[in-house]
């Protein structure tokens, strides 16, 4: 059996405790223009609400933000 080092444990408590950290470290999402797989990573609008967010939030959706994309995200 192979022991988990200090450095795999410390990235995988961040993984579980840092929402964003593991959003754009373990998940990606399919380019608009090339159709190709790539790593997600925030757009501004995204980011924006993230620090934001509450419980309580209602988006009253534009298009082409990536909020479903951050949504979605959030609740893997």
């Amino acid at each position: 059996m192979t022991a988990i080092s200090e450095a795999d444990k410390d990235l995988m408590t961040r993984i579980v405790n840092d929402g964003r950290f593991f959003i754009e470290a373990c998940l990606s999402v399919l380019d608009k223009d090339s159709n190709e797989k790539v790593p997600f990573k925030f757009r501004p609008a995204q980011a924006r609400y993230w620090e934001a967010r509450s419980p309580l939030d209602r988006i009253v959706k534009a298009r082409k933000e990536g909020f479903s994309s951050v949504i979605q995200a959030d609740f893997i």
